[in-house]
């Protein structure tokens, strides 16, 4: 009979769990809906972390690191899954509790807005590259400088 209630309450962690994490998915996605134009997030059903196209000319490797050292937010960059022709990132938030990935995210689109100046259908980032998003939509093109 134990065996029985040992299985019951490991499904309800389970459960519990898969929709904690589903909330986190759903804030994560919300937030980096702030910067608008600049992040693509490509569907993923059942993954626990994000792969964000980032429409800029930034080197992701570039990107990482700044992100690390000036917001304290680890992502990992798209090259590290052989990715080069784009700006990538992979942002994982499985094993966060909800408190930490809001902050982590917070910290994320705090900096996309001071390196990438967003005003209206333009971008530009703190290198000083500027493209229209429009130009950049009709190309279909997420490797220009915005």
């Amino acid at each position: 009979m134990g065996g029985g209630r040992r299985d019951a309450r490991r499904q309800e962690l389970l459960r519990r769990q898969l929709r904690e994490t589903r909330e986190i998915r759903r804030l994560v996605l919300e937030k980096l809906q702030e910067v608008g134009d600049l992040v693509t997030i490509p569907r993923a059903d059942g993954a626990f972390y994000l792969l964000a196209r980032i429409h800029t000319g930034m080197d992701p490797m570039k990107l990482t690191q700044r992100l690390i050292e000036e917001y304290k937010v680890a992502v990992i960059p798209g090259t590290t899954f052989g990715v080069q022709d784009q700006c990538l990132l992979r942002i994982a938030y499985g094993a966060l509790q909800k408190a930490t990935a809001a902050e982590g995210i917070g910290r994320l689109v705090r900096a996309c807005d001071r390196f990438f100046q967003l005003d209206g259908r333009r971008c530009v980032d703190d290198l000083g590259n500027l493209e229209l998003y429009s130009m950049r939509r009709l190309k279909n093109s997420f490797s220009g400088a915005c």
